[in-house]
């Protein structure tokens, strides 16, 4: 399970941003829960990654 949170995050992230995966056993399914660190470690700039909420209309 960990494994497909890791590639999701690749995916997503592109390779730019650290991240931390924990898998949980505690419900009737299992699942991860993804935190990463918005400013990129590979970017010299420190670019951080675009936020969802300033797309947002309210």
């Amino acid at each position: 399970m960990s494994l497909l949170g890791q590639q999701f995050a690749n995916e997503v992230l592109k390779r730019k941003y650290e991240y931390v995966i924990s898998t949980h056993v505690d419900k009737n399914h299992i699942h991860n829960h993804i935190i990463f660190n918005a400013a990129s470690f590979s970017e010299q700039s420190s670019q951080i990654y675009p936020s969802q909420r300033d797309n947002v209309q309210l």
